[in-house]
């Protein structure tokens, strides 16, 4: 038994340890992922950012050509050839028309990069102009470069909610757009943009989003399944570790049982086996008192050992789920005061008293007369067997709604507060302290409990330790 035990402890201790490592490498993995995805969603915005600025950039290039080429007419648009110097103004002989091609080409080309050099340097003049007569904050229209920074981020799959400001080097608001409000904990993303050589003109793009962002949220959804999996498994193991002792318990419990029981029928047996020997035997004076004796030790014998028996019996009633009772419509008033007269015998020998008030104006209810008798047997004898004083047993019967109601109170020794969740269970025995004399195996009132249930019924125990214990019972009653 040992060894199984210490067998039990090692495969329940590996399994635990082999979940708990798994548990703690999924939550690095899911914390380093989830910081892999923040980095690329920062990574992903701030190069949005630099894309949407390298686009406006080109687009105020484009348009300053645009005001050039329009302020100079379409000078720089005429036909590079000029009609001066036409094909048909050459040698048509084949070699000097090639050389002449080739001439005007060149020269064309010189004055098509001469033009676009002047292009190049009056563009440049004036976004230089521009710069320095405009404030950068003020030529820059950021309500634009907001639009496209938002419709960038959605073709990278960022629908995100985020405040948006532009600040300067001082922290100062160049401008604001709040129409987002967010509540949860921010994260806020700061890029230069629209840089120059002069550090005092420096403005900065500054994107606040929540903590749980697209990315983060995506990586969740993916790893949700795994965490719930692993969630599950982990709960599957307590409950099995659960189940585990919880059988060990139970068998030990009923090992114990079955050693108690043996020990018990032994007795018995004994007793009986040496009264069967006395009578046989011809030595011994078969007296009246003698003859009288021996079969009152072996009618007390024969009645323990049928006790010990229905005690077995009892215990294999909790190996069926199926129902084992023949429900019949009967009088429970009828059924209790049978049971309080056959039991008043033994209660007058423990100079005791049944006070009884059955008072139910509706007693009908589905019971099975041998089982429910039973039920208020043990009852009974609990009641007998948990009291040091002079027995006070009040027996009451009433209606509550569609109930039928049944206490059954003692002024016994009581039960302890932590006992009482547990009277119920199987094989469990309360602590009698002094009261060294009550002898059982914990199946009394389990069985109790079992046939109330099959009834469809409830029971509630009442107590206070050194007072008394009352039992309350409640049964479908029928019209």
């Amino acid at each position: 038994m040992r060894m199984k035990k210490v067998k039990l402890i090692i495969f329940i201790s590996i399994i635990s340890a082999s979940l708990i490592t798994l548990i703690i490498s999924q939550y690095f993995l899911v914390k380093e992922t989830t910081a892999f995805y923040d980095q690329t969603f920062t990574d992903v915005v701030s190069k949005t950012v630099k894309d949407v600025e390298l686009e406006m950039k080109e687009d105020d290039i484009k348009r300053m050509i645009d005001e050039v080429i329009t302020q100079d007419g379409n000078s720089y648009l005429n036909n590079i050839f000029e009609p001066s110097t036409g094909i048909s103004s050459l040698n048509r002989k084949p070699n000097s028309y090639i050389g002449g091609l080739n001439e005007i080409l060149t020269e064309n080309y010189k004055k098509r990069y001469r033009q676009n050099k002047q292009l190049t340097d009056r563009v440049l003049a004036k976004l230089m102009l521009e710069t320095s007569c405009v404030g950068k904050a003020n030529r820059i229209n950021f309500s634009k470069f907001l639009n496209h920074v938002t419709l960038a981020l959605r073709e990278h799959s960022i629908d995100d909610n985020f405040l948006f400001f532009v600040s300067d080097k001082d922290n100062n608001i160049v401008f604001s757009n709040n129409y987002n409000e967010l509540t949860d904990k921010h994260n806020t993303i700061v890029q230069e943009i629209f840089a120059t050589n002069q550090p005092e003109d420096a403005i900065y793009a500054n994107l606040v989003f929540s903590k749980q962002n697209s990315y983060t949220n995506q990586l969740i959804k993916t790893l949700l399944p795994t965490i719930i999996i692993s969630i599950i498994l982990f709960i599957l193991l307590i409950v099995m570790i659960y189940a585990m002792f919880a059988q060990k318990r139970d068998a030990d419990i009923k090992s114990d049982f079955l050693n108690n029981m043996t020990h018990e029928l032994k007795t018995p047996i004994a007793s009986i086996s040496l009264a069967s020997q006395m009578l046989n035997d011809s030595t011994v004076s078969k007296s009246p008192e003698f003859l009288s004796n021996t079969s009152n030790v072996i009618k007390d014998e024969t009645r323990r050992l049928n006790t010990l028996v229905d005690k077995v019996l009892q215990t294999s009633i909790f190996a069926t789920q199926q129902s084992i009772l023949n429900l019949k419509e009967d009088n429970v008033n009828q059924l209790i005061d049978k049971v309080i007269k056959n039991f008043s015998i033994k209660i007058s020998q423990n100079n005791g008293r049944v006070n009884s008030y059955l008072s139910a104006e509706n007693p009908f209810a589905l019971v099975d007369n041998v089982h429910f008798t039973n039920v208020i047997y043990n009852l009974f004898e609990n009641s007998v067997k948990y009291t040091t004083k002079d027995l006070v047993l009040t027996v009451k019967t009433w209606n509550e709604k569609n109930k039928l109601c049944i206490s059954i109170e003692d002024n016994g020794i009581g039960i302890k507060k932590e006992d009482q969740k547990r009277i119920f269970d199987r094989f469990y025995r309360v602590s009698t302290g002094n009261l060294h004399n009550v002898k059982g195996f914990g199946l009394g009132l389990a069985y109790v409990k079992k046939i109330v249930t099959e009834h469809k019924g409830t029971i509630e125990v009442e107590s206070e330790l050194g007072i008394g214990t009352k039992f309350i019972i409640q049964l479908p009653s029928t019209t």
